[in-house]
């Protein structure tokens, strides 16, 4: 990894914890730069503010999550429970693996969901949306598995809404002890709601 590539990296690492702490209003440039061990200057030399930085760091953790999820939904297992509780289960392990983002996000979320929608912008929004598309693609491919009259579009909104409100809740409330459980929940309730 190059200098460059290591001070970016530094500074995202610095930025989840601030954001996590302060949220996107609390964490300020001047701080990340100072933990960071550079001058603010600098800092906006790699990022030209702070919502390029929230944005970078979101961003890169959804590629992650985006690319482990669809890899799931791609070569699923073969009934529709077990592919919901991997699809999950990897998601989960995810967040786990940076639960500071995470939180950073969750903080924003609960706030006002119109305003993370400006922070994280446009591009980012519409990879959102377009994973959820691909998640809705999935089940639309398992129709015969839903309820009669149960939409695949509604289906993939309703999994994805209640696995990511567990993990909000969790991340929110400083239990990352129960996310390790959260897959096999989620799957269950969604089954049950969604099956005919």
């Amino acid at each position: 990894m190059g200098s460059l590539d290591s001070t970016r990296e530094t500074i995202l690492a610095v930025a989840a914890r601030k954001f996590a702490c302060g949220g996107f209003n609390g964490a300020q440039m001047a701080e990340i730069a100072r933990e960071a061990g550079m001058g603010v200057g600098t800092l906006y030399k790699h990022f030209p503010s702070k919502e390029a930085l929230f944005r970078a760091m979101v961003d890169r953790f959804l590629g992650g999550l985006f690319e482990a999820t669809e890899r799931v939904i791609d070569d699923p297992p073969a009934r529709l429970p077990e592919a919901l509780e991997a699809y999950a289960r990897t998601a989960v392990q995810r967040v786990e693996a940076d639960p500071l983002v995470c939180r950073a996000v969750a903080q924003e979320t609960l706030g006002s969901r119109v305003a993370f929608r400006q922070v994280i912008g446009a591009e980012i929004w519409d990879r959102i949306e377009a994973h959820r598309a691909r998640v809705a693609e999935f089940l639309a491919r398992r129709r015969d598995e839903l309820a009669p009259g149960l939409g695949a579009e509604d289906a993939a909104v309703f999994f994805l809404g209640t696995l990511w409100t567990f993990v909000e809740h969790d991340l929110n409330h400083d239990r990352l002890d129960r996310l390790a459980g959260r897959p096999a929940l989620v799957a269950r309730c969604v089954w049950k709601g969604v099956s005919p």
